[in-house]
């Protein structure tokens, strides 16, 4: 077995010579072949192993036989262990999500302090190839793509190792045996309660005793060929989130029309790339959020949102897909005199207005949804860009009376959850446009027009 794991740390090349090593611990039969490994090869590759042990508080006295059961492997080895103690049920209840969930985040912080510590150079886990088919079938059943059907990556983030990802648990069982390993065995493993633990004990056995003997082989191959293929396209997929999205502190701004250009799988990987960028992971983040993101780009209206699990949204602005950090605030408002001419930024969402005043001439009626022209003659007082207020009304260009500007959304069919965030020009209580939506009767060019203010909105990238 040591030669099979061996190959794959060469073929991953997961150790550096002088590399210093967390190396994760339960106790039980993975993690403590994993740690005798790093042991053995600690003169080849000199390295530094430190084991990292996380009591869950779950189990009562079985865990705190774990934990001692740990040390006492390490003290006689003279490799030293941070032990940590978390409440994952607790833990559970607080942050309303599964006990599973609790205890591998609960995992990983551990993981991650223990290495900011002793400033390790990667972390090592014991996942082995019946956790990757276990992990795929969880998967498919859950609903995924081809990323997800790569299962468990060899190597994450350059820091996060599995020497033992292409090995089979009657090997690694076998190897303890040999070398007079005696690990501990988490009762709630050999329980059919949750999802894992239903496939490791009733179907993966079912389908290896009628259908395929090794089945763990085979679906660790096809991982390794469909992550192969989901790496490229990460590859190609990247250059071209660089080249269309701009990224910022908690906002990553999309291009629609670049966006638009691209085939359906690299638009939304893109969508997905920005969300991770901005959340920090997409964990919650499935296939249905993505088709609303997508939905809202085909209808292309500014103001248009969808929020997403973690704190996340999703906001059309003008030729933009934003995708920012979710305050909880439910509407955005803001409040600008216009400065005519020049620019004026909105800094809640980063869109701006760009005003000229030039004299009348007909080859300015070249209007678009977010650039209209306007009778300056008629305009007596400086405008506002803004989002909408009590008591607001308009005269909706080609009509002759006022509507309540919540008239005319009704009208428009404007859905209710993104009237708050449209801006809007007004005059005091007069709207004089509804950004890209509708202008004012009042104050459109004729032939009486002598001099004409031109309003664009837009958002300048990268700013």
């Amino acid at each position: 077995m040591l030669k099979g794991v061996l190959k794959t740390i060469e073929k991953y090349n997961m150790l550096n010579k002088g590399d210093r090593i967390v190396a994760a611990v339960s106790g039980g039969p993975d993690s403590m072949a994993l740690l005798h490994i790093l042991y053995t090869l600690k003169d080849k590759y000199n390295l530094y192993i430190h084991g990292a042990h996380l009591n869950h508080m779950l189990r009562g006295e079985e865990a705190d036989q774990d934990c001692e059961y740990v040390k006492e492997f390490c003290r006689k080895r003279s490799i030293p262990l941070s032990i940590g103690f978390e409440d994952v049920e607790l833990m559970a209840k607080k942050q309303g999500i599964s006990l599973e969930e609790a205890g591998r985040v609960a995992r990983y912080k551990l993981f991650d302090d223990v290495a900011k510590e002793i400033k390790a150079s990667k972390i090592a886990l014991a996942h082995n190839m019946n956790d990757q088919a276990e992990t795929v079938f969880m998967r498919i059943m859950r609903g995924t793509g081809l990323d997800g059907l790569g299962g468990i990556k060899p190597v994450r983030d350059g820091i996060f190792i599995r020497p033992l990802l292409f090995t089979l648990r009657e090997d690694i069982e076998k190897y303890c045996r040999e070398h007079d390993i005696n690990p501990r065995t988490d009762s709630t493993n050999l329980e059919p309660l949750y999802l894992r633990n239903k496939l490791r004990l009733q179907l993966i056995p079912y389908i290896r005793e009628n259908y395929s003997s090794n089945i763990e082989s085979l679906i660790s191959s096809m991982a390794e060929l469909l992550r192969e293929d989901s790496e490229f396209l990460e590859e190609h997929v990247k250059n071209i989130y660089n080249e269309i999205c701009t990224q910022n502190e908690g906002k990553v701004s999309i291009n629609i029309d670049s966006l638009k250009e691209q085939h359906s799988s690299v638009k939304k990987r893109i969508i997905r790339k920005a969300i991770e960028n901005v959340k920090g992971n997409l964990n919650a983040i499935e296939s249905k959020h993505i088709e609303l993101l997508l939905s809202i780009i085909h209808n292309g209206m500014t103001g248009a949102a969808v929020e997403l699990p973690g704190g996340i949204k999703g906001i059309i602005s003008y030729k933009l897909l934003n995708i920012i950090k979710y305050t909880g605030e439910t509407n955005i408002k803001f409040r600008y005199e216009i400065n005519i001419p020049g620019l004026t930024r909105i800094d809640e969402t980063g869109d701006i207005m760009e005003a000229q005043t030039e004299e009348y001439k007909l080859s300015l009626h070249n209007e678009k949804d977010y650039l209209k022209y306007f009778d300056y003659d008629k305009i007596k007082e400086n405008l506002v860009l803004r989002t909408r207020e009590e008591g607001d009304f308009i005269t909706p260009a080609g009509m002759k009376g006022t509507k309540k500007l919540k008239e005319f959304f009704i009208d428009q069919k404007i859905p209710r959850d993104i009237r708050d965030r449209i801006p809007v020009v007004a005059w005091g209580k007069e709207i004089i446009w509804v950004v890209g939506y509708r202008v004012s009767e009042n104050y459109k060019i004729t032939k009486k027009t002598e001099n004409v203010l031109r309003l664009e909105f837009k958002q300048c990238r990268g700013r």
